[in-house]
């Protein structure tokens, strides 16, 4: 996954393994440039619209 021990040491706080890897490791630093991508979105499956007639009326039930 691109990580070094040094990486993984210095996430988990180890101070002495983090010390003793900085010698022994090649950093390089990348600039992460952000991009907006403009996404459209396609409609799968529409949901339908449903009417149902409702009566004010208290006859049924």
């Amino acid at each position: 996954n691109g990580q070094t021990a040094l990486a993984i040491a210095q996430k988990l706080g180890y101070i002495s393994v983090v010390e003793t890897l900085k010698v022994v490791t090649e950093t390089i630093i990348t600039t992460t440039q952000t991009i907006t991508i403009e996404e459209k979105y396609k409609v799968q499956a529409p949901e339908s619209m449903q009417e149902t007639f409702m009566s004010d009326s208290e006859d049924e039930g």
